[in-house]
C-alpha cells in the first residue's frame, strides 16, 4: 500500500497485501498514559467501533463531495493525495488496530484531533485528504495516549508513506492545531458516547466546539 503523493498507489488487494509481512506486536502495553492530566477512560473496542468511526468520516467526505466543498487551502496541501487511495477508511484504520494493538481510547483521541484540525484550519474532509489526516492524527494520538509506541519505520509501513513524509505530516499536523493536544474529560466523553451509541446521528455536530 502506498499513499505517497508523488507516486500512484497500487490497486486493490495488492495494495493491502504489500505490507502484510509486518509482524503484529504481541508485547505492546496498551494502558493509558498516566502522565495525562485528563484521565482518558477505556472504551470497549471491537469491529463495530471502528465501523462507527469509519462511517462518520466517510459520510463527512461524501457530504463535502456532494456539495463540492473540496476546497484546497495552504493547510491541507501536505495531506493531499493525487488520487483517492484504493484502501477504504475502515480497512486503513483497521491496519493500526491489527499491527500495533493500541488501546481503544487512542482511536477516540484520533477522532478528536481530526475534528480539531478541521475546525482550526477550516478545511473539509475529503477522500483525497482523509487517509493522511488519519495517519497524522493517530501518530499524535499514540504519543499522547500510549505508554509504549513503535518506531516511525513501522508506522510508515502501516500507513503507506515513507519515514520522511510521516515526520513532516506529524509536524504539520501538530503545528496547525497550535500544539493543542490536551483533551478534557467532557470532550472525550462526547466523542466516546457518539461512537459507542448506534442511535447517534448528529455527525454534522460532533466536531463542533472541539476545544479549538
Amino acid at each position: 500500500m502506498e499513499l505517497n503523493s508523488n507516486q500512484s498507489p497500487k490497486k486493490g488487494k495488492e495494495a493491502i497485501e504489500e505490507n502484510e509481512p509486518i509482524k503484529e506486536q504481541q508485547n505492546i502495553i496498551v494502558t493509558n498514559n498516566t502522565n495525562n492530566t485528563s484521565t482518558l477512560k477505556e472504551v470497549n473496542m471491537d469491529k463495530k467501533i471502528i465501523e462507527r468511526i469509519s462511517r462518520l468520516l466517510s459520510e463527512m467526505c461524501e457530504e463535502s463531495q456532494k456539495k463540492n466543498k473540496n476546497v484546497k487551502n495552504e493547510y491541507i496541501k501536505p495531506f493531499l493525495s493525487k488520487i483517492i487511495p484504493p484502501i477504504s477508511i475502515q480497512d486503513y484504520i483497521g491496519r493500526f488496530r491489527k499491527y500495533t494493538k493500541i488501546s481503544p481510547s487512542t482511536f477516540v483521541v484520533m477522532l478528536i484531533y481530526i475534528g480539531r484540525f478541521s475546525n482550526i484550519c477550516k478545511i473539509n474532509l475529503s477522500f483525497y485528504n482523509i487517509h493522511k489526516l488519519i495517519l497524522s492524527a493517530i501518530i499524535v494520538a499514540i504519543k499522547y495516549n500510549e505508554d509504549e509506541n513503535l518506531s516511525f519505520e513501522v508506522y510508515s509501513k502501516i500507513g503507506g508513506v515513507n519515514n520522511a513524509e510521516l515526520v513532516n505530516l506529524e509536524y504539520k499536523f501538530i503545528s496547525y492545531i497550535n500544539y493543542n493536544l490536551f483533551i478534557t474529560d467532557e470532550i472525550f466523553d462526547k466523542f466516546n458516547n457518539y461512537i459507542s451509541s448506534p442511535e447517534s446521528d448528529d455527525e454534522d455536530d460532533i466536531f463542533d466546539d472541539n476545544d479549538d
